[in-house]
Parts: structure tokens; sequence; C-alpha cells
């Protein structure tokens, strides 16, 4: 069974207790030395895997002094650390390295190629240079080489100076703090601080014109979780004027397996109650944006808005302004 980020972390504290020659530990000393404090059923728990087979065959000992357990290694030498990599562990970090092998394929990701083959050779396994599993990637969007860069000024808090052209607005410049580097839709952006603005601020990567580091101390996070910034909306633009609303779909019969094997939003509910000749309904609780509006125009004819009235009408003109467009 993996082990979680949290638990190695108490094991490797444990393990530098029980390496200790001049001294041994009781439980107590042991849940003291844990960051954060952990139950005694939860160190007992600990220990009990680091002695198994599935753990790590830790010789763990204990003696008693005064009706107090006192803990070490019987074998001083012993470390989880230094312990050779299981079959099990082996097949994970293979599994690891072929995925990390995709984004190698990045321009400006050399470097993970780099690092897979060092890898390869100190721990002598050989990731499958044939790909089982295939991302979607889209090596002629404008700016791709610049993604490297951008990933290192995230990890390494780079203050940026940045020009900017939006397709239909003028050029802009402005300090820009770097949060996050996502994906959507074959497309890259980047979420940070716009010192100009003074406010989060959602770049499109392939709309950046220019950026340079500058010599400014970096502005940390403390504004927003990425993790939840973006489950109430569809893609990634959270519209600052709107709220969260309750919409209203039907859909044609032969779309809806589509829809429920993949959701348009985690909060989609299928609805008993009947649409029109025979079509489902379904609601999603979302922030409307243009993703969204997006992503129901490409499901039309089969799909149509019944709730908002503000939202199905805002529908009906783009396609009415589609068709008159191929009207001539």
């Amino acid at each position: 069974m993996p082990v979680n980020r949290n638990a190695y972390k108490r094991y490797l504290v444990y393990d530098k207790c029980f390496q200790k020659q001049n001294r041994t530990y009781t439980v107590r000393d042991l849940m003291h030395e844990v960051e954060p404090r952990v139950s005694r059923a939860m160190l007992y728990n600990d220990l009990a895997y680091m002695r198994s087979d599935e753990g790590f065959g830790a010789p763990i000992v204990s003696s008693l002094v005064n009706g107090v357990a006192y803990y070490t290694y019987s074998d001083p030498g012993f470390s989880i650390v230094r312990q050779p990599i299981r079959e099990s562990e082996r097949e994970v970090i293979l599994e690891t390295l072929a995925l990390l092998g995709r984004s190698g394929g990045l321009p400006g990701f050399e470097w993970v190629q780099e690092t897979l083959l060092r890898f390869e050779e100190s721990l002598n396994i050989s990731v499958q240079s044939t790909p089982v599993m295939m991302f979607q990637q889209n090596p002629y969007l404008n700016n791709i080489g610049l993604l490297g860069d951008l990933y290192r000024y995230v990890s390494q808090k780079k203050v940026l100076k940045i020009r900017y052209k939006p397709f239909v607005m003028k050029e802009s410049r402005f300090v820009f703090h770097p949060y996050l580097l996502k994906q959507y839709n074959s497309r890259w952006y980047y979420f940070g601080w716009n010192e100009t603005a003074a406010m989060i601020h959602n770049l499109a990567v392939d709309r950046i014109v220019s950026v340079k580091e500058c010599d400014m101390a970096f502005r940390e996070n403390r504004d927003i979780d990425f993790g939840e910034y973006f489950d109430d909306v569809v893609g990634v633009t959270v519209p600052e004027d709107r709220s969260r609303e309750e919409i209203w779909l039907e859909v044609h019969p032969d779309l809806l397996p589509y829809i429920v094997t993949k959701p348009i939003h985690h909060s989609q509910t299928l609805k008993k109650r009947p649409g029109l000749n025979g079509w489902k309904s379904l609601t999603l609780k979302v922030i409307p944006n243009y993703e969204l509006e997006s992503l129901l125009l490409s499901f039309m004819p089969r799909i149509r808005v019944v709730s908002p009235e503000w939202l199905r009408m805002s529908m009906v003109k783009k396609l009415q302004d589609g068709l008159g467009l191929h009207e001539g």
C-alpha cells in the first residue's frame, strides 16, 4: 500500500531517533518529536507498519525499565532510507518517470529529460520509451517556449515586468508576482498579483509580449487558495461581478451519455423532471463565464438553456449572429 507524504515524514523522525545509540525513547518522547503531534494509537500504528514486511522491516525493539517501554533499533546501522527499492516501489517510480517524460517534450522543459536520464542511471532502471499514455498538447501555441521560464519564475518566486497584449485591447505593462501556471483547453494561463492594478490577474500565455525578471521583493499569495479558486466555474475565468447561479439545461437523449460520463461541472445534477420530447433535464451551480457559454454552444443543437433567462437570451443572440454570418 502506498505511503502518504505525512506518514513518511513521521517515519523519518522515528528512524533518526532509533539510530541514536546513546538514547532510547518512550512513546511519550516519540509523540513530542513529531510535528504535528500524533495520538498514541497513531504512533503504535506507525511503529507496527515500520516493523512489517509491507513497511520497512525495521528492527524496532523495546525494553522495560521500571514498567516503562523504551524503543530503539536492535541494529544501530539500520535506516529506512538505506533500504533497497522494493518491486512495488520500483513500479510506481517507473510509472511516475514515464509520466514526467511526457512533459519533457514541451519547449523549455528539456531539463526533465536530462533529470530522467540521471534517475535511470542512478536507480538502474529504464523508462519505457514507447508512450502508453498521451496528454493533449498544442506544440504550435504562441509562446510555448516560454513555459519552462514561467514555471521557474513561479517555483523561484521571481518578480516580473510583463508586456501584455490582449486580442481586443491595447498593450499594457505591469509588475507581476506569479503564483500559478494552469492549462485549459490546450491553452496556458498565468495567474498572479498584478501590482499595477492591485489585483489577481489571469494572463493568457500566448498574449504575453515580453517578460523580464526584476529585483523586487516577492509578494506572497495570501489572497487565494487555488485549490478552491476554480471550483465554481468552468475553465479559468472567475468573473468578479457575478455570483454562482443555478443553470437549468435540457439535453437530447443522444448527447446525454457524453454529458453524464464527462460532466460539464462537478455540480452537475441529473433531474427526474423530464424535458420536452424525451429530452433530459440537468442543473449546474456555477458562476457563468465565457468558457461555459462556449462549451454550451459546442453542444448545440443537442442542448438548450432553460434558465436563467438572461443566459438563454445570450445563447439565442450568439446563435442568431452565427446564422446571420452563414446566410451571407
